[in-house]
């Protein structure tokens, strides 16, 4: 599989495109806001020829890991391929998955959500861990992200079937045994949770792809932080505290704030199908999965 890095646009540009802008008036001021927020998040680079990218997680040693559902519902064609942050050359990690989404790493094993089970990757890329739909407490339907806690366990969403509210959040902890966090038995919230985070506090966060809310989960109950992300997917926290997240349904990579009158939510770029993105805090980059654009849009961040 051959794959080439096309590098696109400077900062150059962006600070002329600036310039002109604010020499306009008003009109010019408002596309000069426009501009800096795409300079927010400008475009470094594509990788393209993959096969459904779905999710990108870094790392221990420093590479890009991506999930490729391949054809849904094709038992064996997913896989994962890990990419080089500086050549970006690909390889294949681990093969014969069936519709791989989610990843997150906890100690030496690379988990992915993997339609109804989780598995558990070696650093060679060998299956170590099989979480099957029999350990949890009800057939899981399409599980989608996952997260480390603080705590060490994982956290698992289950989007559900989307057409209706009956969506989960699950804890396994490090000897498998699976849990339910909160479900849409316990809250109307939970309709299709997909994204997870923690936030600096060690608060667990959640993005519902139905609903498009941005939601706070503690001592099983639900708090809304945040409305209009459309169909949630990615949850990102950068070290400055800015919470990025994309919008898969309307192409969106979006940037959360939060400050003493609540949250806001700025649209950063439009980025077709914008599923479960990597965060590379070291290199400022964002790593943001196109499914039906078969690529990766990298593109910079303060």
């Amino acid at each position: 599989m051959s794959m080439r890095a096309q590098p696109l646009c400077g900062r150059l540009a962006i600070a002329l495109s600036v310039a002109a802008a604010l020499a306009c008036g008003r009109e010019g001021a408002e596309q000069a806001e426009e501009t800096m927020q795409a300079a927010m998040a400008s475009l470094e680079r594509m990788i393209p020829e993959l096969n459904m990218p779905e999710s990108v997680r870094v790392g221990p040693d420093g590479r890009y890991y991506v999930s490729e559902i391949g054809e849904f519902d094709r038992d064996g064609d997913g896989r994962i391929v890990v990419l080089d942050p500086e050549t970006w050359e690909p390889a294949v990690f681990a093969a014969g998955l069936n519709d791989p989404k989610g990843l997150a790493f906890r100690g030496e094993l690379l988990y992915a959500t993997d339609r109804d089970r989780v598995v558990g990757l070696s650093a060679s890329g060998d299956v170590e861990q099989v979480i099957g739909p029999e350990a949890f407490p009800k057939p899981p339907v399409f599980l989608n992200d996952l997260t480390a806690g603080p705590d060490g366990a994982l956290y698992v969403s289950d989007s559900g079937p989307f057409d209706a509210v009956d969506g989960a959040i699950y804890r396994i902890d490090v000897t498998g045994a699976v849990t339910a966090v909160i479900t849409s038995d316990d809250s109307p919230e939970i309709a299709s949770p997909n994204g997870l985070t923690f936030d600096p506090d060690g608060h667990l966060l959640a993005v519902d792809h139905s609903t498009g809310k941005l939601l706070r989960i503690e001592d099983g109950g639900v708090s809304v932080l945040a409305e209009g992300i459309g169909g949630g997917d990615g949850l990102e926290f950068a070290p400055d505290g800015t919470l990025y997240v994309t919008d898969v349904s309307g192409g969106r990579l979006l940037r959360v704030s939060f400050g003493p009158a609540g949250a806001t939510v700025d649209e950063l770029r439009h980025v077709s199908r914008a599923a479960d993105l990597g965060l590379d805090a070291a290199r400022g980059r964002l790593l943001i999965p196109q499914l039906q654009e078969n690529s990766v849009t990298v593109v910079r961040i303060p």
